[in-house]
């Protein structure tokens, strides 16, 4: 009981200390704002997102690159095509709780930050994606597109910038991957799926014709007439 009683006190005594500690502790001070904020800004508050700059690039069209700065909840162009893309949500301080797979932010400053876009090909939704400052860019497994954070603008704080030289080895590795991903048959536009350089969808061969015959090369754009090969001969029929 003695043994029992003294570690007891023992315990008792580190929590005490430990709880003086604590309180004796000075608190963090908030971060200051970043040089060049306006008088008006204050030191340590959460900044307030300006706008995003975005590198684009194409899971099927490997050269395909493009850059947009977008602002939040407002549509912007993938390159010269009829798809356009959306932030529909900005996370300041990026995790997802492995439990109920949940995306929160762990705090109000842009430690991990991270832009929910949402894509659409002539109006219709077709994609929802991530970008973000800190990770290397990716296809999701149905995604065309992937995006990369290149800078983040903020009302009366500084910048965020990628780093310029580590961006294009990322950038460069998710080209490789997937042109190595890539089916054989996959070297031109998947059927029926816009080029992002404005080049008209092709079916895919063996497109039945309205005439009655199967082109090799799918239907042509110019009133569905089937194209011949020029190695194949016709034969007249007496």
């Amino acid at each position: 009981m003695k043994r029992i009683s003294s570690r007891a006190a023992r315990a008792a005594s580190l929590t005490i200390a430990l709880a003086v500690l604590t309180a004796a502790a000075p608190a963090s001070k908030p971060e200051p704002a970043g040089q060049g904020a306006p008088p008006s800004a204050k030191a340590g508050a959460a900044p307030k997102l300006q706008s995003v700059t975005l590198a684009i690039r194409h899971r099927i069209f490997h050269e395909f690159a493009d850059q947009q700065t977008a602002v939040l909840n407002k549509d912007f162009v993938v390159g010269d095509t009829e798809m356009t893309g959306r932030i529909v949500q900005y996370v300041p301080d990026f995790m997802m709780d492995l439990k109920n797979h949940k995306i929160i932010s762990r705090s109000p400053e842009p430690k991990n930050p991270a832009f929910k876009i949402v894509v659409r090909d002539k109006g219709k939704a077709v994609d929802t994606t991530w970008a973000m400052l800190s990770l290397p860019p990716h296809f999701a497994r149905k995604s065309y597109l992937a995006f990369k954070v290149m800078r983040i603008d903020f009302i009366g704080r500084e910048p965020l910038l990628a780093d310029s030289a580590q961006s294009a080895k990322e950038l460069e590795a998710l080209k490789e991957a997937a042109r190595k991903a890539a089916p054989p048959e996959m070297d031109g536009p998947p059927p029926l799926t816009t080029s992002p350089h404005g080049s008209m969808p092709m079916p895919p061969p063996g497109t039945v014709s309205p005439h009655g015959g199967t082109s090799p090369h799918g239907t042509s754009p110019h009133g569905g007439v089937t194209t011949v090969p020029s190695h194949q001969s016709t034969t007249e029929t007496k």
